[in-house]
């Protein structure tokens, strides 16, 4: 008996003392990096579209990212949506959708759910009192790039019925094109080379069963810095091995010079891109225009700007972004728009575009649209 008493003392001691140094930890983590650090946790499950299997935001969500800028609240609907509304296939026939597909940029990573660029279309459209109705669908998923984004369009996008798509394009979109090995270029021809790319999604299907992990994630430094530890070094070895995979394997052409690079860019933002990065870009977009024109929905692309207000479009690229879309909104060619905004990024925390630039956006989005 007194052998069990002592045993359950030094049990609740033991989780005492460990409640307490995690505790202490919060507070050194919070006093070291509150400032700079992100409260952004992923909410990404897998999902079977076709014979793929890729990611989606975590349908019939509420959650808030938080950072130094301020909370950011999300709403996702059944379909993992950022949308408040569930959206079935069938539309009305006064009914305009619009479809929007891209990665944390379109999203909003920073931007509050009535401030995303979906939202402010539908706003605009109704302060402008036009007689059709219109839905706008915000599709995107944080990390994605062009191929993910390719596969849901021709996969389950398309089964919206859309008037209109809208890819949201921004620079990282190479590297995460190069990480998913969805399509490969052979024979100068887009080919499926994998139908599985949903990392992450197992772990999180099972720590999201318990709710202290989603409460941990929208609250704790701590478990933020060690989630984001872990979340990029993976993500680091994904893309180091796509490399080698590219430089060694896919790309036999490629000069040493371009594999000398390719090994030592892996793990950094490149300024130097490969002749095959820039070889699948085109083949992507010409391959998502080709069936955007097959489903009559014209295609327009957003050129989210880097933080510098540079194109995320490569120079040697524009020409086919320009020839495999209805309708670019270059970020060169928007220079004084951007300097007109209060701010084009979040100041701080990951540097995304701003609800300022969302509401630019949108706006040239539904000016397009009322005049088409």
């Amino acid at each position: 008996m007194k052998s069990l008493k002592k045993r359950l003392v030094n049990l609740i001691m033991i989780i005492l003392v460990t409640f307490i140094m995690l505790l202490f930890s919060e507070f050194i983590i919070r006093l070291l990096y509150k400032d700079s650090m992100v409260l952004f946790p992923r909410y990404h499950t897998d999902v079977k579209y076709g014979e793929f299997t890729i990611r989606r935001v975590r349908p019939n969500m509420k959650y808030i990212h938080r950072s130094i800028d301020g909370n950011f609240d999300f709403v996702s609907n059944n379909k993992g949506f950022r949308n408040e509304e569930d959206i079935e296939y069938p539309k009305s026939d006064d009914e305009i959708r619009i479809l929007c597909i891209g990665d944390s940029n379109i999203l909003g990573y920073e931007v509050k759910q009535s401030q995303v660029i979906t939202t402010v279309i539908k706003d605009l459209h109704e302060k402008n009192q036009k007689p059709y109705k219109i839905t706008v669908i915000n599709t995107g998923v944080s990390g994605t790039g062009t191929a993910e984004q390719l596969v849901f369009l021709k996969n389950e996008g398309f089964k919206y019925k859309p008037d209109y798509v809208v890819l949201g394009f921004f620079k990282n979109d190479f590297r995460n094109n190069q990480i998913s090995k969805l399509y490969k270029v052979e024979s100068d021809s887009l080919v499926v080379d994998n139908l599985t790319y949903a990392p992450g999604t197992k772990i999180q299907n099972f720590i999201y069963k318990f709710k202290i992990v989603k409460f941990l994630g929208e609250n704790s430094y701590l478990y933020a810095f060690a989630f984001n530890t872990v979340w990029e070094g993976v993500a680091n070895i994904r893309y180091k091995k796509a490399w080698e995979r590219v430089a060694n394997i896919r790309y036999k052409k490629a000069s040493e010079k371009e594999k000398v690079e390719s090994a030592e860019y892996v793990l950094e933002t490149r300024k130097i891109f490969s002749n095959y990065d820039i070889l699948l870009m085109k083949k992507l977009i010409e391959d998502m225009y080709s069936f955007c024109q097959k489903i009559d929905a014209p295609l327009i692309i957003i050129d989210f700007p880097e933080v510098d207000l540079s194109s995320s479009i490569l120079p040697e690229l524009v020409n086919d972004f320009r020839d495999n879309s209805d309708t670019l909104f270059y970020a060169n060619d928007l220079k004084e728009d951007f300097l007109s905004l209060p701010k084009v990024h979040v100041k701080n925390g990951y540097r995304h575009v701003s609800e300022e630039t969302h509401h630019l956006f949108a706006n040239k989005i539904i000016n397009f649209i009322d005049s088409d």
